[in-house]
């Protein structure tokens, strides 16, 4: 499986998990998912296991990149305070 050999906080069992879940991921490159889980480590200010957590329960996160991922966060929070 060409997923699991990236250098990733995801095992092949979540590998498996977020793929059969949301197989449209099967479409993106792997680097381009390893800078995706990256950058939303990052963007979410979670460690490894809290990361792992979030993309399996919801493996489409994958599927955007991550700025588009905050764009939306923003303009949705700034919609409920407005």
């Amino acid at each position: 499986m060409k997923f699991t050999g990236l250098s990733t906080p995801l095992s092949e069992e979540d590998w498996c998990s977020c793929l059969s879940r949301c197989p449209e991921l099967l479409s993106v490159a792997p680097a381009m998912l390893s800078e995706r889980l990256t950058k939303l480590k990052s963007l979410m200010s979670v460690d490894d296991e809290q990361l792992v957590g979030a993309v399996t329960k919801a493996p489409s996160l994958l599927q955007h990149a991550p700025g588009d991922i905050a764009d939306k966060v923003r303009s949705s929070g700034t919609a409920v305070l407005c």
